[in-house]
């Protein structure tokens, strides 16, 4: 009877004039990972990352309308969370079953070898979309590893002797909006030899720095694979070795007069500067030996001074800090001296290079650029500004219905053209904003938040702040006005290589002409489907399309890189509500 009762429920169920749906038959890959010479890798993890194309479609025309940088090797976002990982076999081979037709990354990764994905071709390229329909066994698939590399050496001090426990830092620069600045790859200590191996590196140009004097506790914690901590401990172990107030020793020279040293970071061969070091190249399973390095103490200087509160000209106990003019946390100084209440400071270990001098109260701040060279610096004047309030108001040229506002919040931030200067944000909640807090300088004006919103017109008196900053130096008489508009224009590309075949696999950057590049929200970088094609929803102005196999993130703001590029990009110009179409070829990678 209860068999009876489901064959029953199960007539009952199916709808009159209707059959069941058909299961979708799955997919199926098989490959094969190898190193450079053809020979087979096991234990190598790959990974099929699903972005169907139709999803991938949209991703890309919200990351275009917000300005968003993907970084090259990265997809858009992964909307589709089937990832399946499977492990290569002894003979290198992998297998991939029951995945659903779509479009996937395939990413190889084992430790020894820099990770690729297929179709991606150097270092700083992006693979290729494998498009799956429904049953299909994709066979043959093939991707290269290349194995990562090492530098090794020796820390001596400068009678010969060698250093243990100090750090040493494998470091190279990376591209920012702002500028280029050091980051940390690996950090490793050396042994009672004063021998050091920086390993697993991948191929390209290092610069070595030591730092001698390390507190023996924290030795452990460093390794490879451990950016995010070896940025923590280099903050920690610089802070050690060339702070404010470090420990300074004086040493008396062969002609009877005395010098102060201090024990500072000391960069390969043994200079005190990252703009003076030598560049060591890393090459594709390699180690380069004999990078010694001599850690001698540098020859300090101190700086003496006092802080003054611009507000009641009189003497004050602030906050001191003293940061290098460049954006390196590696040779930064961080700070944990206060003046006295008589406002005097006496900063001790610095070396020579150009740094700001800076000095924090409750609700001030005064920032000096110094030179520091073979003597001290003395009777400095640190005179703190209190921010100033701007007052904004903003048209919308294209308002919602019944005057609402806009879904996504928007935000309004100066960006200073000085790095010691903090930034000032205010959100857009009514036709009218307040930046508190902003210092005296030149700044730049961002919209944030709404990607299909952009600034049409930016004012502050008689100054155009829509290209150039607006300099700010006392409080302002009028409002920042800024005007804000959704009548973007459309953009419609396809990316081509020199053979006229589409590419998928193409950092794609539209770039703003010459007068707006500082406007780093009007970059644009759409990642193209499996057809080559791309989209994007942007501000109108002119603009240059390009498009690379293989570029640094970020590389595309530095304006010494971009002058190789100048004029070979591809000009378009996009109109508020127009359609531009444009047809891209990409520059090959060249090893």
């Amino acid at each position: 009877m209860v068999f009876l009762k489901l064959i029953l429920a199960f007539v009952l169920l199916q709808a009159p004039g209707t059959t069941p749906a058909r299961p979708v038959p799955p997919a199926s890959i098989e490959g094969i990972i190898t190193g450079p010479s053809g020979e087979p890798l096991s234990k190598v993890t790959v990974t099929a990352s699903g972005i169907p194309d139709s999803i991938r479609s949209v991703a890309n025309s919200l990351n275009a309308n917000a300005g968003a940088v993907v970084p090259p090797g990265a997809a858009a976002p992964l909307l589709n969370s089937q990832q399946p990982m499977v492990a290569t076999t002894q003979d290198g081979k992998f297998t991939f079953e029951n995945l659903k037709p779509g479009s996937y990354l395939i990413e190889a990764e084992r430790a020894g070898y820099v990770s690729n994905e297929y179709g991606q071709r150097g270092p700083n390229g992006m693979g290729s979309s494998v498009v799956l329909t429904a049953g299909q066994k994709l066979k043959g698939m093939q991707i290269i590893l290349t194995p990562q590399g090492a530098i090794a050496g020796r820390v001596v001090d400068r009678n010969g002797q060698p250093l243990s426990g100090a750090v040493v830092q494998a470091i190279h620069y990376d591209y920012q909006e702002r500028g280029r600045s050091l980051n940390v790859v690996q950090a490793v200590t050396t042994n009672d030899m004063g021998e050091y191996r920086l390993y697993w590196l991948p191929p390209g140009p290092y610069i070595v720095c030591v730092t001698p004097e390390v507190d023996p506790s924290l030795n452990p914690m460093l390794g490879p694979n451990n950016a995010q901590l070896n940025m923590v401990m280099l903050r920690v172990l610089t802070s050690m070795g060339r702070a404010a107030g470090t420990a300074v020793n004086s040493r008396t020279l062969n002609d009877g007069s005395t010098i102060e040293e201090s024990s500072v970071p000391v960069f390969y061969p043994g200079v005190y500067t990252a703009q003076e070091a030598a560049t060591v190249l890393v090459r594709a399973g390699s180690t380069i030996g004999g990078t010694n390095i001599v850690a001698a103490p540098a020859h300090a200087q101190r700086i003496r001074g006092i802080t003054i509160n611009g507000t009641t000209g009189l003497p004050e106990s602030m906050q001191i800090s003293l940061t290098p003019r460049n954006s390196s946390i590696l040779t930064g100084i961080s700070s944990s001296l206060r003046s006295a209440d008589n406002g005097s400071f006496e900063i001790t270990g610095v070396v020579p290079g150009s740094y700001y001098l800076i000095a924090s109260g409750d609700i001030s701040r005064a920032v000096l650029p110094v030179d520091i060279a073979n003597s001290d610096l003395n009777n400095v004047a640190l005179t703190t500004t209190v921010g100033l309030t701007i007052n904004g108001r903003v048209t919308i040229d294209t308002p919602l219905p019944g005057g609402a506002t806009p879904g996504v919040p928007l935000q309004i931030r100066l960006l200073s053209t000085n790095p010691a200067l903090p930034a000032a944000a205010a959100a857009i909640e009514t036709n009218r904003f307040q930046l508190a807090g902003v210092l005296p300088g030149d700044y730049f004006v961002n919209l944030l938040g709404n990607g299909d919103r952009y600034l049409k017109s930016v004012r502050l008196g008689g100054q155009d702040g829509l290209g150039d900053p607006i300099h700010i130096q006392d409080q302002p008489q009028t409002e920042l006005d800024i005007v804000i508009s959704k009548n973007t224009g459309r953009l419609e590309g396809r990316v081509l290589n020199e053979r006229r075949e589409p590419v998928s696999n193409a950092t794609i950057v539209v770039i703003p002409d010459v007068p707006l590049r500082q406007r780093t929200s009007m970059y644009y970088t759409p990642r193209a489907d499996s057809s080559g094609r791309f989209q994007i929803d942007a501000a109108p102005g002119r603009y240059q399309v390009f498009a690379w196999e293989d570029i640094e993130r970020f590389a595309w703001f530095d304006a010494d890189f971009m002058r190789t590029f100048e004029g070979r990009g591809r000009s378009v110009i996009i109109s508020e509500n127009g359609r531009e179409s444009v047809e891209v070829t990409m520059f090959p990678y060249v090893p």
